[in-house]
């Protein structure tokens, strides 16, 4: 593994039409951490990751894999997940705030910009999915 790359390993779940379900639980330094029990960030919970893989023919349910994605990989998806709408929040917030003078109209304004937000995000998912691969490796 390069000093680039993110890996996780986990246990294929599901395989169907071209996509491969694998779940995996994340694990970090949150784990030495006294207070993590008490944390809501999802250290130690299991997750399925959502795979498009045109070698899907070559694994089997319950294998052992590990997932590769870059560090590029994992910073896009953050920026689409977190950094993009929060900005839609603020901007909008701040916008209608000073247009109006209002601030009950710029948060409900504010949640109708997150919805739509969203909303395009969803209808461009299938451009975002060729922009987010992961590298699928079995173990031994």
């Amino acid at each position: 593994m390069k000093h680039n790359e993110i890996s996780h390993e986990g246990t294929v779940v599901s395989i169907d039409d071209g996509h491969m379900q694998v779940s995996i639980t994340r694990q970090s330094a949150c784990e030495a951490c006294k207070v993590a029990t008490h944390c809501i960030a999802a250290e130690g919970k299991p997750m399925t990751v959502d795979i498009a893989n045109a070698d899907v023919a070559n694994y089997t349910v319950g294998e052992r894999v590990r997932i590769v994605e870059t560090k590029q990989v994992a910073v896009r998806a953050l920026v689409m997940a977190f950094v993009i709408p929060l900005v839609v929040i603020v901007a909008t917030l701040a916008i209608v705030t000073a247009l109006t003078g209002n601030e009950g109209l710029g948060a409900l304004a504010s949640l109708a910009a997150l919805v739509v937000c969203f909303l395009c995000m969803r209808m461009i998912s299938g451009r975002i999915e060729h922009q987010l691969q992961f590298r699928v490796t079995k173990l031994i």
